[in-house]
């Protein structure tokens, strides 16, 4: 008599035990659920859903699973647990890689935790202390010079390690964060460079017909280069609205009819002409850019033009907390950092700086959908 596996009904789904922690969705083919207590039965319950794929197979979750329960049984007997730091690296990758992470961070991560086991020359994770990891950050250099690390890629590098020495203590490996210990250095903050409206109205007239329409479809988005580039003109351009991907991996959707004032332009046409001409290239992007001689005279980069669409809107006397949510920030702490002293005191300023931003608006949006010819039908 074959003996049937455990089951187990979670929140509504039916779940099969493939081993001790792992569980099978019978209703979702390739989803998985983890449950165990990484800290003993003492400790906090461990739950998670897992997506099997070509990054995530599933005899890597397998001995994820088997890892930890290894784990759990030595701790119970009395005996030393010793965490490898090779395996720790792949199960929060694996973890970053569930959480849809984008691939620029995993790099980031990838490059940071590389570099720091270099440096430590541990196998385990108990090797790892506060004075470890101090040493390793006081002594990052710039590339292959010798010259120290800025502030800023110092708290980079302590933040992702604190990052990653949290996730190990989830896992058993750590009782503690080696990183906690270690505040970050202090940065100094520079206001960030933008072209003021006039400025941008000298940039777009000295741009061609083309470019002229793709900066004036930058600024009035606010989109980053990589998500104009990755717009299809079939599934992303629709009347009054325009999806694209960011950078965070999921659809964001500027409806053009409501919300941002610089959205009220027909931005959907405009788009559509753009494609219709030639769809931009990353390549094209940066290469009109640099040869702009407004660029070249201020020294702009192009993700200027995402702190215009964001200072403009500041300027004008928009809410933070609509600008983060228009602007796609995550939380409305970045827009209240770097963009609140933009902000009019008193209505004579407010009056001036609408008519300013709007004036350059019209400007440009009138040239831009001038100088490309209409969607033939």
């Amino acid at each position: 008599m074959v003996k049937q596996q455990p089951e187990w009904l979670y929140r509504g789904r039916l779940l099969r035990q493939l081993e001790w922690g792992l569980w099978r969705d019978t209703t979702r083919p390739g989803y998985y659920f983890i449950c165990y207590r990484p800290q003993g039965r003492r400790g906090p319950v461990y739950r998670r859903w897992a997506c099997t794929n070509e990054l995530l197979p599933l005899d890597s979750l397998q001995d994820h699973v088997r890892r930890q329960h290894a784990m759990l049984n030595a701790r119970k007997l009395g005996m030393p647990v010793r965490s490898l730091v090779a395996s720790l690296k792949t199960d929060y990758l694996a973890e970053l890689r569930r959480l849809n992470r984008s691939e620029s961070h995993l790099v980031d991560v990838t490059h940071t935790l590389k570099r720091f086991t270099e440096f430590a020359h541990v196998t385990c994770c108990d090797e790892i202390d506060t004075h470890l990891v101090g040493r390793f950050l006081r002594g990052l250099t710039r590339g292959k010079t010798e010259q120290p690390a800025s502030p800023r890629t110092q708290n980079k590098y302590r933040d992702t390690l604190y990052a990653w020495f949290d996730f190990g203590i989830k896992q058993g490996a750590f009782s503690a964060n080696p990183a906690a210990a270690i505040a970050r250095t202090t940065q100094e903050t520079h206001d960030k460079e933008f072209p003021e409206p006039e400025q941008f109205i000298d940039l777009v007239d000295a741009s061609t017909n083309y470019d002229a329409a793709l900066w004036t479809l930058f600024l009035c988005t606010g989109l980053r280069r990589g998500s104009v580039v990755r717009i299809s003109p079939s599934e992303d351009i629709r009347p009054h609205e325009l999806s694209v991907w960011t950078k965070r991996r999921h659809r964001f959707h500027l409806q053009y009819d409501v919300g941002c004032p610089l959205w009220q332009p027909d931005l959907t046409t405009l788009a559509r002409r753009i494609w219709n001409e030639l769809p931009p290239t990353a390549g094209h992007i940066r290469t009109a850019w640099e040869k702009n001689p407004v660029v070249k005279a201020k020294g702009y980069t192009l993700h200027a033009l995402r702190h215009a669409f964001v200072s403009w809107l500041a300027m004008i006397g928009e809410d933070e907390r609509d600008i983060a949510a228009w602007c796609d920030h995550a939380t409305a702490s970045t827009t209240e950092q770097w963009y609140t002293h933009l902000r009019p005191r008193g209505q004579a300023r407010l009056a001036e700086n609408r008519s300013r931003v709007f004036a350059a608006r019209s400007h440009c949006m009138e040239r831009a959908l001038r100088g490309i010819a209409e969607v033939s039908a």
